[in-house]
């Protein structure tokens, strides 16, 4: 049996967060995650350090790298201010990157082996803000009407 840990509204969590299991964030969290499994970050969600997971699902607020090892998903409310790092990547209109997006080059060494400590260079993060409005021609074949429901999409390895 699987299992789902939520971190309420009005919840903070400070330190590192290792787990296998489903986290759904509604609360803050203020420190690095390392997560064998899928982590959604609702709107109300506020995450503020790295994260390394099986699958992201951002619709609030990340402030921190995220390695997404199968899966990363902004939706449209999403704000992640630092880099990304995954193959598999959709965007939804409306999200807003601050930083990098790398799909073809894997994360830094020091990000993996150390999620807390890491940072990221602070001249990505003032190179400017990419809003997907930008990317509407390319989104427009990958998203449909339903697509916003808030709950844990099944995930296939390719």
């Amino acid at each position: 049996m699987k299992k789902e840990m939520t971190v309420s509204k009005g919840t903070t969590l400070f330190g590192e967060l290792r787990t296998n299991n489903k986290i759904k964030l509604e609360g803050r969290v203020e420190g690095s995650g390392i997560i064998n499994n899928t982590l959604l970050v609702s709107s109300d969600g506020v995450w503020i350090g790295n994260i390394i997971a099986d699958v992201v699902i951002v619709d609030g607020t990340v402030e921190g790298n995220i390695v997404a090892k199968q899966k990363l998903l902004l939706l449209a409310n999403a704000k992640v201010f630092g880099s990304l790092y995954s193959k598999n990547i959709h965007v939804e209109k409306g999200a807003v990157l601050t930083g990098k997006l790398q799909m073809n080059a894997p994360a830094p060494l020091a990000l993996i082996n150390d999620p807390l400590n890491y940072k990221s260079d602070p001249d990505l993060l003032e190179s400017g803000v990419l809003e997907t409005a930008a990317l509407t021609d390319v989104l427009e074949n990958n998203t449909s009407a339903g697509s916003r429901k808030l709950t844990y999409p099944k995930v296939g390895v390719a």
